[in-house]
Formats: C-alpha cells, structure tokens, sequence
C-alpha cells in the first residue's frame, strides 16, 4: 500500500492506528503528488523565462537598431547615397572625396555604417578595404525618399 502501512506490516495494531497509518500514507503521496507537479510548473517557467529573456534581447537590439537609424549622421546619408547607384566597391579614399570629406572622417562613418549593417566589407585590396552597399542601406534610403 503505502510507505507507513508497509512499515506496519506484521506487527499487530489495532483498527484506528491502521486507519490513521493509511491516511498518513494519503496525505505522503499527495504531498509527493504536490511536490512533482511544482517541480514541473518551475521547470515550465525556468523555460519561460529563458525565451522571454531572449525575446527582450532580441527586441533590445532591434530598438538600439532602430535608434542608430534614425541618429544617422548627414555625412552618413551621404556616404550611402554615394554607394547606392555605384557598381563598383569603393575604398575609403575614394568615399572621402565624393563625400567632400577627410580620409578619417569617412573611415569612421562607414564602420559606423558597416557595424548598423547597412553597408559591407566586400574585399581587402592593397589600397585597404572596399565598401558596398547592403540591402538594409538601400532600404534606408528608400525610407528617407533619397532613391
């Protein structure tokens, strides 16, 4: 039967020790019951709150995404209109002059552009890297009426 009438087996009790014995061995396996169904309600919402936690990350950085989007800087704008209709890769040399600005200047705003994902690293040459616009770029732009 249960724990405590398995312990009383064999020895002589009288009726109202048994019956208390197998009430005893009610409440133990109910509280067992009990135990195993929160045990599995707090492993529930451990995974619960895992997912959630991922969801906030995720939602964070969509919305620093969104934010460094909307704070692009003119020059920017600039450097992504610059390399929306070019076929070609352009290098940081070539992107200061069509922007009108200095090699540092330039190199800093694109790998601003590079790390919003809006632009790519497309190639290491002697002269330094190359720079294409993304998809994302394009759609920034689109965005801002500029193509």
């Amino acid at each position: 039967m249960g724990v405590v009438t398995d312990l009383l087996q064999g020895i002589p009790v009288n009726a109202a020790l048994r019956e208390k014995a197998i009430l005893l061995d009610l409440k133990l396996t109910e509280a067992t019951h009990r135990a195993e169904l929160a045990e599995s309600r707090v492993r529930q919402l451990e995974r619960d709150t895992a997912d959630l936690r991922k969801r906030v990350e995720e939602l964070e950085q969509l919305l620093h995404e969104e934010t460094s989007l909307a704070e692009l800087d003119p020059l920017e704008v600039a450097l992504l209109k610059v390399l929306s209709p070019s076929r070609d890769a352009l290098n940081v040399p070539r992107l200061a002059i069509a922007s009108g600005q200095t090699e540092e200047r330039a190199a800093y705003h694109v790998g601003r552009l590079v790390n919003l994902k809006l632009v790519r690293v497309n190639l290491t040459q002697r002269d330094g890297n190359v720079y294409r616009i993304q998809q994302n770029g394009r759609a920034e732009l689109a965005k801002r009426g500029l193509i």
